[in-house]
């Protein structure tokens, strides 16, 4: 897709409607801006489009791991929640997905978007989705995590995402000027490890404390 690969190279906010139209060849410079009325919606399209195949193979690896006859870990349900999002058909020696919705997570699309406050905010953007994969695998993390707000445990794993895309864009970017990277599901497995940790560990005082205006802030549109 073109706005995915654009946007994946160039940022959210670094490339125009009327520049993604040229370069997938429309003769009509504004014929993106007339489909999609705006970035909002391309992005909104780009996403609707790649969750239908994300949710599906969720859904596989979900039912694969309940009928495993052993106790589910947190890294399980990390592992069922994020890899379909880094398991994309990519052409060529970049995953285009991984980069363009690195971009999204940090950009003012995204948090124009975050008015949820639960630990199902993580999907905000896919609420208009089929999603029964992703809720029953959120709601099985917040159980694995009694002792963390659920809003928190929401930000964290959004966090969470950015830090394991990462370690997918560094390991593409060192494997095209030097042949001895580590492979890439060691260095996944080792993010792993530390997303648990991290997503365990306890929340200061200071940030319960400060949870009620977090809430608020968020169902009035306003990221806290």
């Amino acid at each position: 897709m073109t706005a995915e690969k654009l946007f994946a190279e160039k940022g959210i906010e670094g490339v125009s409607l009327r520049t993604i139209g040229l370069v997938a060849g429309q003769g009509n410079s504004v014929a993106v801006q007339y489909h999609f009325k705006n970035r909002a919606g391309l992005i909104s399209a780009i996403l609707s489009w790649r969750w239908v195949r994300i949710e599906e193979h969720r859904k596989q690896l979900l039912i694969a791991l309940l009928e495993e006859d052993r106790k589910i870990e947190l890294a399980d349900l990390i592992r069922t929640l994020t890899f379909p999002l880094l398991d994309v058909d990519c052409k060529g020696d970049r995953n285009h997905f991984v980069r363009f919705l690195m971009h999204y997570l940090t950009s003012s699309d995204r948090w124009s978007n975050e008015t949820s406050y639960g630990v199902r905010a993580w999907f905000t953007p896919f609420h208009n989705q089929p999603n029964n994969a992703t809720i029953e695998l959120l709601d099985l993390i917040a159980k694995e995590l009694p002792h963390i707000p659920q809003p928190y445990i929401g930000r964290r794993l959004t966090h969470s995402l950015r830090m394991m895309m990462g370690t997918v864009v560094y390991w593409e970017n060192a494997a095209t000027i030097r042949k001895n990277v580590a492979p890439l599901e060691v260095l996944i497995e080792d993010q792993i490890s530390m997303i648990v940790a991290a997503m365990s560990a306890p929340v200061p005082q200071s940030s319960i404390d400060r949870l009620p205006k977090v809430i608020e802030a968020l169902k009035s549109g306003q990221a806290p």
